[in-house]
C-alpha cells in the first residue's frame, strides 16, 4: 500500500511540475515579446504532463483493492428486496400533517 501512495504523489508531483514550467515558457514568451507565436505548451511539458497523469492513474487503480464481480449471487442471495432497493430519497419527516392538525385544533374540529 504505501508503494501505490508515493506512485500517486509522484504521479502529481510530475503533472504539477509540467503545469509549472508551462507557465514559466508562459512568461519567458510574454518577457521576449513573442507571445502570440507559441499557441501551444511546449512539447517536453506536455509529454510530462502525460506520463504523470497515467502514473498517477496507475498509482490510483493499484490503490482501489480487489474488485467485487458485478454479478454477486452469493452476497445478494442473503439480502431481501427491500434492504437493496432502500433509499432515503422519497423518505418525508416534514409535511403538512403536523401544520394541519395544530390548525384543526385551534379551530375546535379536533380533540
Amino acid at each position: 500500500q504505501p508503494m501505490t501512495r508515493i506512485l500517486t504523489v509522484v504521479g502529481l508531483v510530475v503533472v504539477i511540475h509540467a503545469a509549472y514550467s508551462s507557465i514559466h515558457f508562459k512568461e519567458l514568451l510574454k518577457a521576449s515579446g513573442l507571445e502570440d507565436q507559441a499557441v501551444v505548451p511546449p512539447p517536453d511539458a506536455a509529454m510530462e504532463a502525460i506520463a504523470g497523469f497515467f502514473i498517477t492513474l496507475l498509482g490510483v487503480l493499484l490503490q482501489a483493492g480487489e474488485l467485487k464481480p458485478v454479478r454477486s449471487s452469493m452476497a445478494m442471495s442473503t439480502m431481501t428486496f427491500d434492504r437493496i432497493h432502500r433509499t432515503p430519497d422519497f423518505d418525508t419527516f416534514n409535511h403538512r400533517g403536523r401544520a394541519i392538525h395544530q390548525r384543526m385544533q385551534s379551530l375546535g374540529l379536533e380533540k
